[in-house]
């Protein structure tokens, strides 16, 4: 890569319907990216289709719903991408004893395979532009926190696949880098809330973790999602990008 960077082209970010994703495909698109941003539904897609996005539909659970999200990423940038920011994602609370493995499948399914499933297909295109690929990653995947052993394994396991996946695409000039989140306003806390609310308060094992987590979310501070976006623009475009970033960053 020359030493000036890489320039903004075709970019492609999961997560859009709200949050960290919105956020960054929106800054983008202000900026002059050509963007195409997976939503959940038609609702989600009319704001960023007004601010100039490209949208589609995408379901991370479902090859199905990959493969056809993929084939219209492809038709859309003619097989060339500059950007992949593998944003989307879910948590599951609960403690590791109580926890329902199929919901914590699923967790996987969309937080680490469909990522990488998604990022198989369209390997191609950003090798064809020596374009970039962000992995939005989470403060928790180094560091162990109860009622998340679902989401840290799964964020472990995202990291694991882009620190491989990094060293196999360098000498193709394709940069990879996972970014660690700290705590910002996202859409993904209410879903949280309401798995915290519903978990038994008074259980004998786990009722003070239980409360612990509860007065946490959501405390201060909460960053802005365009901190984020601000974030994941510079690691696109950096001529060396790290694999692992922070923001925001430490003091």
């Amino acid at each position: 890569m020359s030493p000036e960077g890489r320039r903004p082209g075709a970019l492609v970010v999961t997560g859009g319907s709200s949050g960290i994703g919105r956020a960054t495909a929106l800054l983008a698109a202000a900026r002059g990216w050509p963007v195409l941003a997976s939503v959940r539904n038609e609702a989600d897609a009319a704001g960023l289709e007004a601010a100039g996005c490209a949208t589609a539909r995408l379901d991370l659970r479902s090859e199905a719903s990959i493969e056809a999200f993929a084939g219209a990423v492809l038709d859309w940038s003619d097989g060339r991408l500059a950007g992949l920011v593998n944003n989307a994602g879910t948590a599951l609370p609960g403690p590791v004893e109580r926890l329902d493995l199929d919901a914590a499948r699923e967790q996987f399914e969309v937080n680490v395979f469909g990522a990488v499933g998604l990022t198989q297909r369209l390997l191609p295109a950003l090798r064809s532009s020596r374009g970039a690929v962000v992995f939005v990653s989470s403060d928790r995947a180094p560091v162990a926190v109860p009622l998340y052993g679902a989401y840290v394994a799964a964020k472990r396991a995202l990291e694991g696949f882009a620190e491989v996946l990094a060293l196999e695409v360098a000498d193709a000039g394709v940069g990879v880098s996972i970014l660690r989140l700290g705590s910002f306003e996202s859409a993904i806390r209410g879903p949280i809330r309401a798995r915290l609310d519903a978990l038994d308060g008074d259980d004998p094992e786990y009722a003070a973790p239980i409360a612990r987590a509860r007065a946490s979310l959501g405390s201060p501070p909460l960053h802005p999602p365009g901190l984020a976006a601000e974030a994941i623009l510079r690691l696109l475009l950096a001529p060396a990008p790290p694999l692992v970033a922070c923001c925001p960053e430490p003091a």
